[in-house]
């Protein structure tokens, strides 16, 4: 059983940098941002006070790449300053917090909560003063305040100063008459932007258009594009089609998401739209340049096998039609980089028939003046080995390697059955683009609960964090589908996915949700926001903590690299 709901603390530091030229010191004031029983025992805590279920805290500052510059324990949590002399000074030091307490059996201290701040610069003669929000380590832990609303399918962008701008998504639902059982959700246009150093989150302003499911990258200006989408879809339980059901997604009124694009300014609040062929329901990549790459979608509900290159700095649209071997609708897409910048696409298209996958990945390259692709072999090969479903997770954990999971197939594919209707899959798969070979995964290695529509998130150089999803239809529940509440990960040298475990209990999610954001954080963390929960959209948040709950040495262990 999911333990009670974990909400973030916020602690309060100021850092004092000393008169030597290498000598500094830490100052540090412990504030909460929002009081909260703790599960594993504890009370709520009192202002100034730390979380009430430690025994002490590890106060570290460290280099750039991890290496501790000095630390220190502190036991007496009643002091009101906490002091750590002879810190060396820069500009890019990190400092980590780890709160302990003794484990009840052995004696040894078991960290308990965590928290990184990174950039910050010290200097002699200055105080600094910065935030940590402090996370469960190795769990999930809900954010001290949510979003200003619900949201699904709306988009996440790291800024570069590590804030996360959330944009659009879908907010208003309610049941509505369609040929078959479906609910419906409608857009929103505001925008506001998380913090991590006090988990809250701001009003930012207005998209011009209201959208979801559209696609957004930073720009190198610090700015964010944001291009099409739908302003209203449909989330279907039943299908009239017994053969070929397609996806439970649908679009019946793209409005003015589908045909346009906007750049909006996280500095001043404001959106500007400029017009571009109608695309909803596309998949997308963001280029290291800040072009951004449409791949599929739905035109006037047909869908496409065209790319759609927007280079929003130029203010340039290249339409490329026929880049991809199917046309498809969401499909997967795994940014693999390298130059020419290699994309694989996956999914997204229906089966030729049960026994056929037919055409199911692209490999598409974009370089300075030319966008090329080409059928991998392994979508060739071995078409009744492929792997044809919609809405399946993927994601890069080693350099030219990508895992997609679960999903649904759109219809029968595997066993001729009929009626045929589609429901979230455990299947999984790597794909290795430099040997141009599939793996498909064993029943003990795949996914280990069905999932669609979730998020899959680089968190170390060999491992991803696996989230959310639909896990199973439910007729019954306002949202037609229950959202997965536990987490697992996908071990990229064991080749297989596990549960991840924190004191004696497998990981969950705060809240089930599904059709969510999943963001890394500069600090190491992922943050999860909004989704749709069984009940409807979610306007909560929280952040997975990926630190040991081993105290160790020197403070945190480095930031993984991710691929």
């Amino acid at each position: 059983m999911k333990h009670a709901k974990l909400i973030g603390w916020v602690l309060a530091v100021s850092l004092l940098a000393g008169c030597g030229e290498e000598g500094g010191r830490i100052s540090l004031r412990l504030r909460v941002g929002q009081s909260a029983l703790d599960a594993r025992g504890g009370a709520p805590v009192s202002p100034g006070q730390p979380p009430p279920d430690i025994q002490g805290f590890r106060l570290c500052v460290q280099d750039p790449n991890g290496e501790s510059l000095a630390c220190r324990d502190f036991s007496d949590l009643s002091a009101e300053k906490f002091r750590l002399g002879d810190i060396p000074t820069g500009d890019r030091q990190v400092v980590t917090f780890q709160g302990y307490r003794a484990n009840s059996l052995t004696g040894m201290p078991e960290v308990l909560w965590c928290g990184r701040a990174v950039d910050v610069a010290i200097r002699k003669n200055a105080t600094t003063r910065i935030s940590l929000l402090l996370s469960r380590c190795g769990d999930c832990t809900e954010t001290p305040k949510a979003m200003s609303r619900a949201r699904v399918f709306h988009t996440a962008t790291r800024l570069a100063d590590g804030r996360v701008l959330i944009a659009g998504g879908f907010s208003a639902f309610a049941e509505t008459g369609c040929p078959e059982p479906c609910t419906e959700l409608v857009a929103d246009p505001t925008v506001e932007i998380y913090d991590p150093a006090t988990g809250e989150f701001a009003p930012a302003g207005s998209l011009v258009h209201a959208r979801g499911l559209h696609a957004a990258h930073r720009l190198p200006d610090g700015r964010v594009i944001l291009a099409g989408g739908c302003q209203r879809v449909t989330l279907q339980s039943a299908f009239s089609d017994p053969d070929r059901p397609g996806s439970p997604i649908r679009c019946p009124d793209p409005g003015g998401a589908a045909t346009s694009y906007e750049v909006f300014d996280p500095a001043s609040g404001v959106s500007g739209a400029r017009e571009m062929p109608a695309t909803a329901l596309a998949g997308a990549a963001g280029l290291p340049d800040g072009r951004l790459l449409l791949l599929g979608g739905i035109e006037n509900a047909s869908p496409l096998r065209r790319g759609l290159l927007i280079d929003a700095l130029a203010g340039e649209i290249a339409s490329i039609e026929d880049l991809l071997a199917q046309a498809r609708v969401l499909p997967a897409v795994v940014p693999i980089g390298g130059e020419p910048f290699e994309i694989l696409v996956a999914g997204g298209a229906q089966p030729v028939d049960y026994q056929n996958a037919g055409p199911w990945a692209d490999r598409v390259w974009v370089s300075a003046d030319r966008v090329n692709s080409a059928v991998p072999a392994f979508a060739s090969g071995n078409t009744a080995g492929g792997f044809p479903v919609l809405h399946a997770g993927a994601g890069l954990w080693w350099p030219g390697r990508a895992v997609i999971s679960g999903g649904m197939y759109p219809s029968a594919f595997g066993a001729p059955d009929r009626p045929f209707t589609p429901v979230p899959l455990r299947r999984a798969a790597v794909v290795d683009l430099r040997l141009e070979q599939l793996t498909v995964l064993s029943e003990s290695s795949e996914m280990i609960d069905a999932r669609a529509f979730h998020s899959v998130t680089p968190v170390s150089s060999d491992g991803l964090l696996v989230a959310g999803g639909f896990q199973y239809r439910d007729a019954q529940v306002p949202a037609r589908y229950q959202p997965a509440s536990f987490v697992e990960w996908w071990d990229g040298p064991g080749a297989a996915f596990v549960p991840r475990w924190s004191f004696g209990q497998r990981v969950s999610l705060v809240r089930p949700r599904a059709g969510h954001s999943a963001t890394r954080l500069l600090d190491g963390r992922v943050l999860l926001t909004g989704g749709l929960g069984a009940q409807g959209p979610m306007a909560s948040a929280e952040v997975f903590d990926p630190f040991p709950s081993d105290l160790g040495t020197g403070g945190l262990p480095p930031l993984a690299p991710v691929p």
